[in-house]
């Protein structure tokens, strides 16, 4: 009786393994994504690559802000390089997976965050883009 009793653990065990879901390994960067919105009075949600927004009286701030967020990094130490895509200067300061960005009405906003797994030294360039359209005029 216990060898079937150790040959049924031993199946399911083995079923077991193959319906977990593969973990994530720290220096995958390859699913690394860069989501924006423009704030306004709306309940605003993160677009990735690309975010554009409306403005008109009583709906947003001018200037407003950009969000922009990386996701789908597995976890691990990451460090997070912000700059403006035009003029490659440094927008955020600090090693976060968000930023905020100033924009304002009839404007275009490019950035680019450059990940890095501190482990691995694994890299990944990102870019999104943001417009705020005047919606009244």
């Amino acid at each position: 009786m216990k060898s079937l009793s150790a040959a049924v653990s031993a199946g399911l065990l083995s079923v077991l393994a193959l319906a977990a879901p593969a973990t994530a390994q720290a220096g995958d960067v390859s699913n690394a994504t860069l989501g924006c919105f423009v704030d306004t009075y709306a309940y605003d949600t993160l677009s990735e690559g690309m975010c554009t927004s409306w403005w008109t009286p009583w709906s947003a701030d001018d200037p407003s802000v950009v969000h922009l967020e990386v996701g789908g990094l597995p976890p691990g130490t990451y460090s997070f390089v912000w700059r403006d895509t035009d003029t490659g200067q440094t927008v955020c300061a600090g090693s976060t997976t968000t930023c905020g960005r100033a924009i304002s009405v009839s404007s275009t906003v490019r950035t680019t965050v450059y990940v890095q797994d501190v482990q691995t030294g694994a890299t990944r360039q990102l870019n999104a883009t943001a417009a705020f359209f005047d919606g009244y005029h």
